[in-house]
């Protein structure tokens, strides 16, 4: 997943960056060039401490270390649905904080362009208008089609649907999520053109040459 993710979402999602983003990404995009066993060391270790913390927070919030209860605390959420989603607005929120203070931190490259090359202006506006599209398509999708609307008559007969604020953070939550999977397909297919868009160039060159 990780070389995926260097080799091909990589460049494509920093062409999507305006100037000043950009200019911050350059030397990151650039320089993650891992060669030595200790920089394959930290890699195996982030991955094995985001592992184990995935593991023990999931374990946490479903109740194997504390029995947080299924009875409604608040309105029709009860004390583990608060948790799992009280702790994953904490974790948004400490993702959001590390990347403004990293924004704010990180050296800024005078020639960003000369480091990232980027695709013409008006690809790349198609390209996150179309993303932005696939975000917002698929929160709409869910909101005229709501999930909890026949999860909890089909599946969950045992409680009520929520009705009020439940049934809108339900649905907003569902949005979300559905939006986020629609939006990481588009970046999967953008990315695939777009490394396509650059490739394209060298194959019609070989080829030329082939045939010279």
């Amino acid at each position: 997943m990780l070389a995926g993710y260097h080799l091909l979402l990589k460049r494509p999602l920093a062409d999507l960056a305006g100037p000043r983003l950009r200019a911050r990404l350059a030397g990151p995009v650039r320089g993650f060039r891992p060669r030595t066993v200790d920089d394959y060391g930290w890699i195996w270790l982030s991955a094995a401490l985001g592992t184990a913390t995935h593991l023990f927070f999931d374990d946490l919030t479903h109740g194997t270390y504390v029995d947080w209860g299924l009875t409604p605390v608040v309105g029709s959420y009860s004390g583990t649905q608060l948790v799992q989603e009280g702790l994953s607005l904490v974790g948004l929120l400490v993702l959001v904080l590390a990347v403004w203070s990293w924004y704010g931190k990180a050296p800024v490259a005078t020639d960003p362009g000369a480091l990232l090359p980027a695709q013409p202006r008006p690809a790349r506006i198609t390209a996150r208008t179309a993303l932005v599209a696939a975000v917002l398509a698929g929160a709409l999708a869910e909101v005229l089609d709501p999930r909890v609307a026949k999860v909890y008559p089909g599946i969950i007969q045992t409680e009520p649907v929520p009705m009020g604020f439940a049934f809108v953070w339900d649905v907003s939550v569902d949005a979300s999520l559905r939006a986020l999977d629609w939006g990481v397909a588009a970046i999967v297919v953008y990315a695939a053109v777009w490394q396509a868009c650059r490739l394209l160039p060298s194959l019609r060159a070989g080829a030329f040459s082939v045939r010279k």
